[in-house]
């Protein structure tokens, strides 16, 4: 029995030891984490200003290329007539470089849903286009019409509307 206790106690130290080195390695692991994050780089006011800036331009490129898309998605006999498939084209690969382009880069805000509308919003247009395309007009038609979902999930977030964005 005595020497059942010696064992016990002997394994409970070794235990106790595991145990010690366990926390020291988290406590390390958190510190190290803290250090890490601490030290990563800042973005400086200037880096905001021109990241902000250059959002906006993509904005207002996106703003001009839909005006100039918009009357031509909504009148189908424009959209489907031959001479204007040119133009259509381009706007949109325009359209779609750009929504590219803003999934892509740093938005202005941190918030999480204007990742999220970015993304499915590049991705919807590279799908119009590619149904352009391929022919399928009606479809690429009914995308872009449904594009304005996207400028209204943003910029509706606020009660600044535009200005912010």
């Amino acid at each position: 029995m005595a020497q059942y206790n010696v064992e016990f106690h002997r394994k409970k130290r070794e235990m106790q030891k595991v145990k010690n080195i366990i926390k020291k390695s988290v406590i390390f692991g958190m510190l190290l984490s803290v250090i890490v994050l601490g030290c990563a780089q800042k973005e400086t006011p200037e880096q905001k200003a021109e990241n902000l800036s250059s959002w906006k331009v993509r904005m207002n490129r996106l703003s001009s290329t839909l005006a100039d898309l918009m009357p031509m998605v909504v009148d189908a006999e424009k959209f489907n007539n031959p001479r204007n498939h040119a133009r259509i084209k381009n706007d949109l690969l325009e359209f779609t470089k750009l929504s590219h382009d803003i999934s892509m880069n740093k938005k202005p805000e941190a918030d999480p849903s204007l990742d999220f509308v970015s993304r499915k919003f590049s991705t919807d247009m590279k799908d119009a286009y590619a149904q352009f395309e391929q022919g399928n007009a009606s479809y690429a038609r009914y995308m872009v019409q449904n594009t304005t979902n996207y400028c209204i999930s943003c910029h509706t977030r606020t009660n600044e509307g535009r200005t912010n964005l």
